[in-house]
């Protein structure tokens, strides 16, 4: 077992979403000027009830609809007791979406995100090196799992019945830690929004990780499922070892970066996207052999966790209409997807993409 260290740096507003329903204005959380505060409601509750629970005020506060709206600036500001954290953002929804954090409330990236990340570029780069094409006709009916028979047969090709298929699985040889908490200020709450928002452009706030924070993980290489399983697992021709799979994310990287450069240029209001995107592929063209670059968790779409330019028309039609992917007539030939999610300032312009972050393997 080879272990490496990972360090992770953040290129753009990273949201790996917690589970469970957005978090609601003046009952979850409560928001100040330029400030969301996370409300601890049981704090709030003990310092608002008065002792006797005869007082008028009593039932009237337990009763309250929306209890943050009782809480003033003045009293968070002098009592951090009834508050779990709190961020910079500005917000006039009544939702807000938070972000997956340790039990301390620090936010990090799950090893199975960046796992799920590097698996699928992995996938891309074999179908396009050994000139694979997508079977229609063994697709699963269920969305979700549209691709895991396929993804079996490349990666577990020897499995003796579908419920061994993990057994068999080549990935077994990585394993990805999660990354240490990130530091206390690196929370921040963002306005996303659809482009070109046409009626899909509902705003959406959430809580991310900023740009330019540093995470340390840890990832392992299992040399005896990489060197003497493989063959066993009927993989041992893909190439499967650490300077292939770096040369896999570094490279379906860059061709990730390109597409979203391509669907940006020229683009109204996308100016500081497609600047972003600009100077991230200079980045990756100079980086050392150890760097990749890769989009992870919410807001990176539908190429980034899939075959993406992999799949060509007609397959694409017969996919779209089978899996019901767009909401509108999807004719042979069109883009997609069409849009993408992107953060935008206090003044309505569209300034970063989602998700982007810098993987360095020492």
């Amino acid at each position: 077992m080879s272990v490496h260290s990972l360090t992770i740096e953040t290129l753009s507003p990273v949201h790996i979403g917690a589970g469970g329903p957005d978090l609601r204005r003046n009952i979850d959380f409560a928001i100040f000027g330029k400030t969301l505060y996370m409300l601890n409601i049981d704090a709030v509750l003990e310092a608002m009830l008065p002792e006797n629970p005869n007082d008028r005020y009593y039932q009237q506060i337990l009763n309250a609809p929306d209890l943050g709206s009782l809480v003033t600036a003045e009293q968070l500001s002098k009592h951090p007791e009834l508050y779990y954290y709190k961020l910079e953002g500005v917000s006039k929804l009544e939702t807000m979406r938070p972000a997956i954090k340790q039990w301390t409330n620090a936010p990090y990236i799950p090893g199975s995100s960046l796992k799920g990340a590097l698996r699928s570029a992995w996938v891309r780069q074999q179908y396009q090196q050994r000139n694979l094409s997508l079977d229609l006709d063994r697709l699963n009916d269920r969305r979700e799992r549209a691709f895991q028979g396929q993804e079996a047969r490349l990666l577990s090709p020897k499995a003796p019945r579908p419920a061994q298929v993990p057994n068999y699985d080549l990935f077994r040889a990585i394993q990805i830690s999660d990354s240490q908490p990130a530091p206390d200020d690196a929370l921040r709450l963002y306005n996303a929004v659809v482009f070109p928002a046409a009626n899909q452009g509902i705003p959406l706030d959430l809580e991310a990780i900023k740009p330019r924070m540093t995470l340390q993980a840890r990832i392992k290489f299992d040399d005896y499922i990489l060197k003497t399983q493989a063959k066993h697992f009927g993989v041992h021709e893909q190439g499967f070892n650490i300077e292939a799979l770096k040369q896999a994310w570094r490279e379906q990287g860059i061709a990730r970066i390109q597409q979203e450069l391509t669907f940006w240029t020229n683009r109204r209001e996308g100016e500081h996207v497609q600047q972003f995107f600009s100077n991230l592929e200079q980045q990756a063209n100079a980086a050392p052999d150890n760097c990749f670059f890769i989009d992870i968790g919410w807001g990176t779409g539908w190429k980034s966790k899939t075959l993406g330019d992999v799949i060509k028309t007609p397959q694409l039609a017969k996919l779209m209409q089978r899996y019901r992917l767009s909401r509108k007539e999807y004719r042979e030939g069109d883009r997609f997807p069409k849009t993408r999610r992107a953060a935008r300032d206090t003044s309505g312009n569209l300034r970063v993409p989602f998700g982007w972050i810098k993987v360095t393997l020492n």
